[in-house]
Formats: structure tokens, C-alpha cells, sequence
């Protein structure tokens, strides 16, 4: 069975009553419609993770607690407590129901001037606490025209995953989303992430066993994804799923989203 993740990432842009709100409508899809409940019950699993802002995830937890959509964080501190005045520990977040969180992105390492060396140290704290980590990685736009790509991508992973030791019951998402593409319209040609995705997995397996890279990574692309488009990328083979933004804040073009990856 081939599995495929529809991670969604709201950002900063849905209030506790929205939030409140989505999550309800897509609970309650799920429990209603028959064609919706299909999607978790067939020979391709599909699997849906939301992850609202920091206020919201107690009251979207209520919504999921008796679906099968999964909940996450945006980010999370690599301390269990202490003097970290703004802070999210992993503790707090398994408290609420938590499964996944986001760690690295991008727009955390331009606005937050996120070091390498501090996401490493998120990684390791989330897979210490059996939490998946959600760890993007991906290049500027200059980087790209430079033909940096592959340095960026690599570099990049050598920092986050060092020292991380994967273990048979330990899952580690990676999404590879370019920081041109997020947001603006201009998603990478599929093939091109195909490409991309095959040069992470064979970085993997020159890091970690064979049988972990095939069965404890997951590889997904994130970057201007939409309903119209996540189809011709989740229907690559190396393609795991997608991270969404912009299209998981309305209820009908993520469920159309979820409907063509289901499809794909």
C-alpha cells in the first residue's frame, strides 16, 4: 500500500474561531460523507495532518480527536521547560495532542534568522520525544539561478540531521520546498522535483541504513501547490505527499486538493 501525506500549514492566518471552525468542517466531512471516508479506507492510505497557529491547536484538537486527521505544530523549542520566555516545548505539545511539527522553514530562517545549528537541535529534541518532525529544506531564488541547488539542499540536511538517529518505530518528514516557489504562484515543474526528491534519497542512503531511508523517511514537495496542480506531483513515484499553505485555508479546495491526491 502506498501512502501519501497532505500536510497543511496555516500559518499565521486563521484566528482561533476560524481555525475552530475549518477543523469542524473537515471532521465533519469525514464523518458524513462516504466518499470523503474512502480516502482512509482503500489500497493508497492518505494521510492528513493539519498544523494551526499556536493558539488554536487545543481547540482543533476537540474537532480531530475522532477523525483520522492527525495535528501539528508549527515549530517547537528544544527544551522540555524552563527560562524560555515565548516558547513551545515538546512536552506541551504532546499534552495537546500533537504528532508532527514543522521544523525549519524557511520563512522561520528569514524572518527568525533560524540557525542551522538551532533546527539540528529541534530535530533531535522532536525525535527524542517520538514526535515526527516536519523538516524543510530548500533554495532561494538566486541560489537556484547560481545552480546552487543540490550544495543548498545538502548542506542544509547535513546540519539538520546530524546526530539524529532514526529508529525502527521513528518516522522523519522531509519537505523539500524552494523558497522562491512558496507562496508566489510559481510551483517547480514536477519532474524537476522528482529529480530533486531522488537526489535527497540517495543522500539518505549514503547516511542512514537502507531499509530506514525506505521506510522512515517520507519525502514531500511543498511550494504554490494547489488543487489544480498537487495531482502531477503526488503521482511522481518518489513524490510522499505534499506541505500546503495557501490552499488548506479554504474547506473546499483542501478537500478537492485531498480528493485529487487521492486520485493521483
Amino acid at each position: 500500500m502506498r501512502e501519501k501525506w497532505i500536510i497543511a500549514n496555516w500559518k499565521m492566518n486563521l484566528g482561533l474561531m476560524a481555525s475552530a471552525k475549518l477543523a469542524k468542517i473537515l471532521s465533519k466531512k469525514y464523518a458524513e460523507s462516504p466518499l470523503f471516508s474512502r480516502l482512509f479506507h482503500t489500497n493508497c492510505k492518505t494521510n492528513i495532518i493539519v498544523c494551526p497557529s499556536f493558539t488554536a491547536i487545543l481547540e482543533v484538537a476537540k474537532f480531530l480527536e475522532r477523525s483520522p486527521i492527525a495535528l501539528g505544530a508549527q515549530d517547537m523549542f528544544w527544551q522540555e521547560r524552563g527560562a524560555f520566555t515565548g516558547e513551545i516545548s515538546p512536552l506541551m505539545l504532546m499534552e495537546v495532542g500533537v504528532d508532527y511539527v514543522i521544523l525549519g522553514h524557511s520563512e522561520r530562517r528569514q524572518y527568525l534568522l533560524e540557525t542551522d545549528q538551532q533546527i539540528n537541535r529541534k530535530v533531535r529534541t522532536a525525535v527524542h520525544y517520538g514526535l515526527v518532525p516536519i523538516l524543510c529544506v530548500g533554495e532561494t531564488l538566486t541560489q537556484r539561478h547560481e545552480g546552487q541547488t543540490q550544495d543548498i539542499v545538502f548542506e542544509q540536511l547535513e546540519h539538520a540531521l546530524r546526530e539524529v538517529k532514526v529508529s525502527d518505530d521513528q518516522l522523519v518528514i522531509l519537505a523539500y520546498e524552494p523558497v522562491w516557489s512558496i507562496g508566489t504562484g510559481q510551483p517547480v515543474h514536477p519532474e524537476e522535483v522528482a529529480e530533486i526528491h531522488a537526489m535527497i534519497k540517495q543522500y539518505l542512503y549514503e547516511k542512514y541504513p537502507e531499509s530506514i531511508v525506505n521506510h522512515h523517511f517520507k519525502i514531500i514537495y511543498g511550494g504554490s501547490v494547489d488543487a489544480h496542480n498537487v495531482a502531477q506531483y503526488t503521482h511522481q513515484s518518489n513524490v510522499d505527499g505534499v506541505l500546503v499553505g495557501g490552499a488548506s485555508l479554504r474547506s473546499k479546495e483542501f478537500l478537492n486538493l485531498i480528493a485529487a491526491v487521492r486520485k493521483s
